[in-house]
């Protein structure tokens, strides 16, 4: 996401209606970032001058003023920090998920200096407080959004349970979230990473989740039964009551057919 960045540029009254101005973005080192910007200027009066920019979300360092003709003569210099910059960022949404992964669990799992650096549309790695990017929260709510929806299919696991996960169940459930966040930020670069190694993210990432969609791969959950039986059928005895209830021919004609009770199990009556 980009924003429009202003900085006012004070060179006092002995510099009056320039017309050379030139601006050029610098990293956090110092370093200039991109070419030499000529637009964006507006004389305000008095030597006084209002600069206008599009700069990415993620761009973090600063912008010094100098004249076309003394380009190593600095006049005027502003620091840009987004936090800063952009103080109606909307914050990241909570996660109500039953199941979730934090940054704190991605930067567990992967390198911060990457995932800084795929998450900038430049080439500066971004700076700040990754808790409060709104892109990362984003791509971890939609990332744990697949694994839930894997959970909840055919019944395998309803959000009482997924609340209920056991530690190492709940650690699983972040590595596969996180893995998906990184599938995620490396094809936002596809520039940066062999293809095999994309599809090789995606497709361990995507193995799990098939596996938790088929009922193979089963999360430990904090009571008192477990999910063996998760992605098979599960059966469904009548009652002796209700069988009785029924009044069947094979009930009321009890000397000829054999007593359908007896074909349920031993647990319910039957035998």
């Amino acid at each position: 996401m980009s924003y429009e960045f202003t900085a006012s540029v004070v060179l006092g009254s002995g510099l009056p209606g320039l017309t050379d101005l030139r601006a050029q973005l610098v990293n956090t080192s110092g370093v200039n970032v991109g070419s030499e910007l000529t637009g964006g200027f507006s004389e305000i009066g008095g030597g006084n001058y209002l600069w206008a920019h599009t700069l990415d979300e993620t761009f973090a360092g600063g912008v010094k003023f100098y004249r076309a003709a003394f380009p190593a003569t600095v006049l005027a210099f502003t620091d840009i920090d987004p936090q800063v910059a952009l103080p109606s960022f909307p914050p990241p949404a909570s996660n109500t998920s039953p199941i979730r992964a934090t940054v704190s669990d991605l930067l567990s799992f992967y390198d911060e200096r990457t995932i800084r650096e795929l998450l900038t549309d430049s080439e500066v790695a971004i700076t700040g407080d990754l808790t409060l990017n709104a892109r990362l929260a984003s791509m971890l709510r939609s990332s744990t959004g697949r694994l839930e929806s894997a959970c909840y299919v055919s019944g395998n696991y309803t959000p009482e349970e997924l609340s209920n996960l056991a530690d190492n169940a709940q650690a699983l459930a972040a590595e596969i979230i996180c893995s998906l966040v990184m599938v995620t930020l490396m094809r936002r670069r596809p520039e940066r990473y062999p293809v095999e190694t994309i599809k090789m993210m995606h497709d361990d990432s995507e193995a799990y989740i098939q596996q938790l969609r088929n009922g193979e791969r089963l999360f430990e959950i904090n009571a008192n039964r477990t999910h063996e039986e998760a992605g098979k059928e599960k059966i469904s005895w009548p009652t002796i009551e209700q069988i009785n209830d029924r009044n069947a021919i094979t009930r009321r004609t009890k000397h000829f057919y054999p007593d359908t009770t007896r074909d349920l199990p031993l647990r319910l009556g039957g035998g």
